[in-house]
């Protein structure tokens, strides 16, 4: 070859390279940031979250009531829905219906008449709470060595032994709910169908109990312990990948774009003392990082998630992330519905 040519085959690799690495840089995170809302109201902060997928809406509870952001114009906080001192909050898409409860109260609104809560049980102090969609019950746990659950159709009402003294971190997925049963390590694991609560062995690196967060579709089990998060497959009940940081970790699982989101502090990164923010798609093959989000001005470590996005805590706000649509791409389809109980299915009693 002439040094001529060798120049030329030179010149033309570099400007391959150079342009493969410009249209990598330009591609651009797969979330924005789409508002900020006050992470407060009165004066008292938030401190449940839950998403309404088809309103479109993330519900928001605290002890001044039940208010809502609507995703479409992330900047305003709505409401009240109705005042209670709400503990938890969470929206059940296939009845429609939000439920909450109170240090002395579990109840319901229908999200077509938010004025109007109607309580299941008053006097009962719930610690958690979780709703199964197959067959449309509401898990509840108290200081007591068993689950209370409820019809969400007839509000009738049964008890579920435990192996333990109560459960806590109640995850509910379609068939079956995950907790936490004090003092024992392992993940329990209730089966709706059956009610039957057993140990649910896992097969990889896994520290429990820890904070548990579900797919919706029920394919996925997240579990973060300090500074691990452990992905678990749940047909299989094997790990299938883990992230380590050098702080807590929080989690988000997007039901929307099918995506974990993660943050955690971290001192090696410039300027020091900042959060990370990570994007991690899930498969069979594990969990692979596939953006890393710039922290906007005042972020925190703390996400909670949202459909095609997540909310992030920030200084005296809540930051609003939105899914970017690539241009000229129709809107992303929601997740499959859940299905409806099976002909013939008894009621609680």
């Amino acid at each position: 070859m002439t040094h001529a040519r060798a120049a030329h085959a030179v010149a033309a690799t570099l400007a391959a390279a150079v342009s493969l690495g410009a249209g990598q840089r330009a591609a651009p995170p797969p979330y924005e940031v789409a508002g900020r809302v006050p992470d407060r109201v009165d004066g008292q902060p938030f401190r449940t979250f839950s998403c309404d997928p088809g309103a479109g809406r993330v519900y928001l509870g605290s002890d001044r009531g039940v208010f809502w952001i609507d995703l479409a114009d992330p900047t305003r906080i709505k409401g009240p829905a109705f005042r209670k001192d709400v503990y938890k909050i969470e929206f059940a898409e296939n009845i429609n219906r939000l439920f909450y409860y109170t240090d002395a109260e579990v109840g319901y609104v229908d999200a077509a008449n938010l004025g109007s809560p109607v309580p299941l049980a008053v006097g009962l102090r719930a610690l958690d709470l979780a709703y199964e969609p197959t067959r449309r019950e509401l898990y509840v746990a108290t200081r007591a060595p068993y689950l209370t659950v409820f019809d969400a159709a007839s509000g009738e009402r049964t008890r579920i032994p435990l192996p333990g003294w109560f459960a806590s971190s109640l995850e509910a997925a379609p068939g079956r709910v995950y907790v936490n049963v004090s003092p024992k390590t392992p993940i329990y694991l209730v089966e709706a169908a059956t009610h039957r609560v057993a140990p649910w062995p896992v097969v990889g690196a896994l520290s429990t109990p820890g904070y548990l967060e579900a797919d919706p579709a029920g394919r996925y089990l997240f579990v973060a312990y300090d500074r691990y998060v452990s992905a678990i497959d749940a047909s299989t009940a094997t790990v299938i990948g883990r992230i380590v940081a050098p702080r807590p970790i929080s989690i988000a699982f997007d039901p929307g774009s099918r995506l974990l989101l993660a943050s955690w502090e971290d001192s090696d990164l410039q300027p020091a003392e900042v959060v990370a923010l990570r994007a991690y798609r899930v498969d069979a093959g594990g969990l692979t990082e596939v953006a890393r989000l710039t922290n906007p001005a005042n972020g925190f470590v703390g996400l909670e998630p949202a459909y095609r996005g997540f909310l992030q805590r920030g200084a005296a706000s809540l930051i609003v992330w939105a899914l970017r649509e690539p241009a000229g791409a129709p809107a992303g389809s929601r997740p499959p519905p859940v299905p409806a109980p099976a002909p013939g299915r008894r009621s609680v009693r």
